[in-house]
């Protein structure tokens, strides 16, 4: 990691090097964290050559794991993804991730760094060999892109099937203490300040005051026990919906090897239907692009 912190300084100018190199003591800029598209410190990968570039990327890939690095990589990648979706209005782009180093990557004292855009804030705090890695933060929009009813990109999958996994895991009970809403808040409670600024209490009445799933409201009594219209309330309904996820995710891998050959049945039964030139007549023969991909599915305009 110092190797690679010095090897970024190297391939900086005096104009990039003057922001992407501030003092350990900058308290205000070391302290940072800006997961949102604003403008933050440091020199931004769009401004750099392709040498400086690398560097950079290889220094986020000294403090993340293979699989988070890939991660990483692919919430970056993610802003073209969003931006297209947006129509392009507000500007997103891949390479608008700046890097900081936070004084001198020597053997001896301490000295920091930090890559970050939308997203995305990976912090690395050094005294002498230790290592502090926080604060770490990934996210994405789109969490999942589809296409057909099929997840094509899902890269924080591992860590959104786990979340749901330990919701599965509780009782009824639990979950009603675990679940403080129906829907998740807008943004990290805490936003960018270090502490959440008001103590949230997971208690049951969040969830009996909420609309229940058959779209009733929720009456409270005075003890704030439930008195839904169904006497049915949303978190018990969205057990079953959670111990069926877990189920999918704890399947073996020949489990899901038979349920892949299932959908691909599924797929080819629909695709034979569609083939019809009319009804009576014999199946369309199906036309193959070369690549083993029937070109009457995958062609077309922006699939």
């Amino acid at each position: 990691m110092r190797a690679a912190a010095s090897h970024l300084l190297y391939h900086l100018d005096d104009a990039q090097r003057a922001r992407g190199q501030l003092p350990f003591t900058e308290d205000g800029a070391r302290r940072w964290i800006e997961y949102r598209p604003r403008p933050r410190p440091g020199v931004c990968l769009a401004d750099l050559d392709r040498p400086g570039h690398k560097a950079a990327m290889q220094l986020l890939a000294t403090a993340l794991s293979t699989h988070a690095y890939a991660q990483a990589v692919t919430v970056m990648a993610g802003e073209e993804i969003l931006d297209r979706a947006e129509g392009g209005h507000r500007g997103r782009y891949l390479n608008d991730f700046c890097v900081v180093v936070f004084g001198e990557p020597a053997p001896d004292g301490q000295w920091g760094w930090r890559f970050e855009g939308h997203h995305l804030s990976v912090t690395m705090t050094v005294a002498a060999d230790e290592v502090s890695p926080a604060p770490v933060f990934l996210g994405l929009n789109p969490a999942t892109v589809r296409y057909r009813d099929h997840p094509v990109l899902r890269p924080l999958a591992l860590e959104e099937d786990l979340a749901r996994a330990l919701l599965t895991g509780m009782g009824a009970a639990e979950r009603r203490q675990a679940v403080i809403d129906e829907r998740a808040p807008a943004d990290i409670l805490s936003a960018t300040r270090a502490a959440v600024p008001a103590r949230t209490e997971p208690t049951p009445t969040a969830i009996a005051a909420s609309t229940d799933a058959s779209g009733g409201k929720t009456a409270q009594s005075e003890n704030g026990a439930d008195q839904s219209e169904d006497k049915t309330s949303w978190i018990d309904k969205e057990s079953a919906v959670m111990e069926r996820t877990a189920n999918t995710i704890t399947s073996s891998p020949k489990s899901i090897a038979k349920s892949d050959k299932r959908i691909a049945e599924s797929d080819a039964t629909k695709l034979t239907r569609r083939r019809r030139v009319h009804p009576g007549d014999e199946e369309a023969p199906a036309r193959n692009n070369g690549a083993g991909r029937i070109t009457d599915i995958f062609s077309g305009p922006n699939p």
